[in-house]
């Protein structure tokens, strides 16, 4: 039977591949839009330039995630875009037209990446600084 420490190396690790990897393509999906991003942006008044900003972010914190040492900055970086989707989405609440059908969109979802990303930013932490 595996040791209590591995399955939390093996959990922390799990979650942490799952949201840079889910993170990552949506930072991604931004970068190479064919449409569906830059209009929701501009649905939400937010300029073209700031997509790019966001996609940016995404991108690096999912990428940091992946590095224990710069997982912390990832999570915090990814946590702060986190809260501005579900700020954005408290605000705007609804459904938008995206990828060619209306999607529900709630603060839901990044809340609850939040929440795994605070708890990603804890045990990394942790483990630094023990």
């Amino acid at each position: 039977m595996p040791k209590p420490n591995r399955i939390a190396t093996i959990a922390v690790w799990t979650i942490t591949v799952f949201a840079a990897v889910a993170i990552g393509s949506a930072g991604l999906s931004k970068l190479i839009t064919t449409g569906e991003w830059d209009r929701l942006f501009a649905s939400w008044g937010y300029p073209a330039w700031f997509m790019i900003v966001v996609a940016c972010a995404e991108l690096f914190g999912a990428i940091a995630l992946l590095v224990p040492r710069f997982a912390v900055v990832g999570a915090a970086v990814l946590g702060a875009v986190m809260l501005g989707a579900a700020g954005t989405l408290f605000t705007h609440p609804g459904t938008h037209f995206f990828r060619g059908r209306q999607a529900p969109m709630t603060a839901t979802t990044p809340i609850i990446w939040f929440v795994l990303l605070s708890v990603i930013a804890v045990v990394r932490w942790r483990k630094l600084y023990r």
